[in-house]
């Protein structure tokens, strides 16, 4: 059943994702957390995250500008490695004071 609700909280964001072009995460984490434990959503989300965009980037990839995706994913890399210490760190407890849970 959890895995049930799991995959409706990511249809939802995916869905989302697709109609406005943004929101995966917005929509799918909090719904997440809900279902599993913060720190669990948290680490799937960017997973599907990154699956979700190779395969939009893979639809659209005639019309793709890939100097952006240089500059993308070198922001994203400076984000994400002080994210996943913070992440390694944090309890769950201080988790859902962050997220206000």
């Amino acid at each position: 059943m959890t895995m049930l609700l799991a995959a409706a909280a990511v249809f939802v964001g995916c869905f989302c994702a697709t109609v406005s072009g943004f929101g995966f995460a917005l929509i799918s984490t909090p719904l997440l957390s809900l279902i599993l434990s913060p720190k669990e959503a948290i680490i799937l989300l960017p997973i599907l995250t990154v699956v979700l965009r190779v395969v939009t980037m893979y639809r659209v990839r005639h019309q793709f500008d890939f100097k952006l995706l240089r500059t993308i994913m070198i922001g994203w890399v400076v984000g994400v490695i002080p994210g996943s210490y913070v992440l390694y760190f944090l309890t769950v407890k201080q988790l859902q004071i962050f997220f206000l849970q």
